[in-house]
């Protein structure tokens, strides 16, 4: 049975995971240390923390550093590490918060983030199983084609409408 042919995903999801992630994560250290929280439990929040801004860093050096290329074997795992590592987390933290003593609306909200975190690791992993191929719209009017983008010269194509390239 042949394989269905993997569509690219845009890069622009592992972006917004990037934005989103320092955002939310970054707010949770300021609340740690501003609510009246445990010194310890503001120490084990900064923990968790920084392992998404760690993450969410190195997952913003691999877009810049790949942005005209597929990603290499190493940098689709940082995605997959992001995206993997957002899921379990909330999907545990959803959970805990779901079914402790909190107010509505402490629960709604962390709901909403656990939702938009995970469907955003969703689609990051979309974009590391892709290889991060960039999409056509995604490029700038300048930029030089890859190679694997450029005419072979034994293209029949190329020689009906330059004969002389074939010699």
């Amino acid at each position: 049975m042949a394989q269905r042919p993997v569509r690219s995903v845009s890069r622009w999801w592992a972006v917004a995971a990037v934005v989103w992630t320092s955002y939310v994560w970054t707010t949770r250290i300021v609340n740690a240390w501003t609510d009246d929280e445990s010194t310890s439990r503001a120490v084990g929040a900064t923990v968790l923390s920084a392992s998404f801004l760690v993450l969410a860093a190195a997952t913003a050096a691999v877009l810049v550093r790949a942005r005209r290329r597929r990603f290499a074997a190493a940098e689709r795992r940082v995605l997959g590490v992001l995206a993997a590592w957002t899921t379990a987390v909330w999907l545990v933290r959803g959970v805990a918060i779901a079914l402790a003593d909190h107010d509505l609306g402490f629960i709604v909200v962390h709901e909403v983030l656990a939702v938009v975190s995970i469907g955003l690791a969703v689609q990051t992993w979309r974009v590391a199983r892709t290889g991060g191929e960039p999409a056509a719209g995604e490029r700038t009017g300048g930029e030089h084609p890859e190679p694997a983008e450029m005419v072979d010269p034994g293209d029949d194509q190329l020689r009906s409408v330059a004969p002389w390239a074939s010699q």
